[in-house]
């Protein structure tokens, strides 16, 4: 049976993919099945890895408007 990657993985390598754009709250929720992004990022942080965070408005896929979204921004990498 394979195993599954691990939320940090997930993020990490949907930043470096995203770069330089990042990645916002909704998108991680919606898209990538990580349910509180922040934290991972914190874990992310922990182990070196450089990431911004800055605001937005955006939209989920139903069409409801967010405002004041997080979004995070790989600027160096560090470990997983």
């Amino acid at each position: 049976m394979m195993q599954q990657p691990c939320q940090k993985t997930i993020l990490l390598d949907a930043l470096i993919a995203a770069k330089p754009y990042g990645i916002s709250t909704v998108y991680a929720i919606e898209v990538l099945g990580i349910l509180c992004p922040a934290a991972r990022v914190f874990d992310l942080r922990k182990r070196g890895n450089e990431i911004s965070v800055g605001r937005t408005t955006t939209t989920d896929s139903t069409g409801r408007v967010f405002k004041n979204v997080a979004v995070y921004t790989l600027l160096s990498s560090g470990e997983l």
